[in-house]
């Protein structure tokens, strides 16, 4: 039977401060617990497995690990561990604002923005992380006149490289995301490019922001949203233009345009001709039998 283990701030904390810090070595395992406070951890090294709610990372050199009020976890060492522990009390953290945005407090960023339980640091950053973590730990424990001044500086600068890499992480995933759905985009376009397709209403359509939407697509498409609309547009009128018999004026209101000088315009614009020139010059036309 697994024992969860429920550990309460009052037992943490002390000196009126909600903030603690620790550094710890050890090759033992961690008992399966959650608590009414925040913790976050940086591996320093070690191997095995942090848990998570039941979710399992493999310990690296300069993860950090953040856990939440009521999230229950454990540290699962395959041999001697070395990791810094920090303790915080919710509040805590909603009083700090380390970021441009004065609104964006600590605990919203990381525990109420698209919340992550890790984060993870390249070799540069992790070397510095260290450092602020080890100078933090110092002041922590010598408490020195104004240390908790500083202890919260040092918090800031801790957390200003923790949401880069946050925002690291997330553009990179963004990255691959986009280009698995670019190809689903670009096919709704050509099944639907008679109808009134906006870049609004794409972005509504796959979960997307819209600036984010029109500067990917034009990344990873070559062209602007728009103008790809445009061109698939073009190619089905030029299509019926060449295949069927139908009006000039039943094919450019059948694509959704409206105004007719518009379109006249725009299809010279990229053919050189008039509609009734192109069907003309290029119409399909089908051999007669035993010729």
């Amino acid at each position: 039977m697994v024992v969860l283990k429920y550990y309460y701030a009052k037992q943490v904390f002390s000196d009126n401060y909600d903030f603690l810090i620790r550094s710890v070595t050890s090759d033992n395992s961690t008992y399966l617990h959650t608590h009414d406070y925040i913790e976050m951890e940086f591996i320093v090294s070690g191997t095995g497995k942090y848990m998570v709610d039941n979710v399992y990372f493999t310990l690296r050199r300069g993860d950090i690990y953040l856990i939440d009020e009521e999230h229950t976890h454990c540290i699962l060492c395959d041999n001697a561990s070395k990791y810094f522990t920090l303790y915080f009390k919710k509040e805590f953290l909603k009083s700090i604002f380390p970021f441009e945005d004065q609104n964006l407090d600590a605990y919203t960023a990381f525990f109420e923005d698209m919340y992550d339980p890790l984060i993870s640091f390249d070799d540069e950053h992790i070397i510095k992380t260290e450092n602020i973590l080890q100078n933090l730990l110092t002041e922590y424990s010598s408490k020195k006149k104004e240390y908790k001044g500083y202890i919260s500086a040092l918090l800031c600068e801790l957390f200003l490289e923790m949401w880069r890499a946050k925002k690291a992480k997330s553009n990179n995933q963004s990255n691959k995301n986009s280009k698995v759905i670019m190809p689903r985009i670009t096919d709704y376009i050509d099944a639907h490019c008679f109808e009134p397709i906006t870049l609004t209403d794409i972005a509504k359509l796959y979960n997307f922001n819209q600036a984010y939407l029109g500067r990917t697509f034009k990344k990873n498409v070559g062209i602007s949203f728009n103008d790809y609309v445009e061109e698939k547009r073009m190619s089905q009128i030029v299509f019926q233009l060449t295949t069927s018999n139908l009006p000039v004026d039943e094919v450019f209101r059948n694509a959704g345009y409206t105004n007719k000088t518009f379109f006249f315009k725009k299809f010279k614009q990229r053919y050189g001709c008039t509609p009734s020139e192109y069907r003309v010059k290029y119409a399909y036309v089908p051999e007669e039998k035993g010729k």
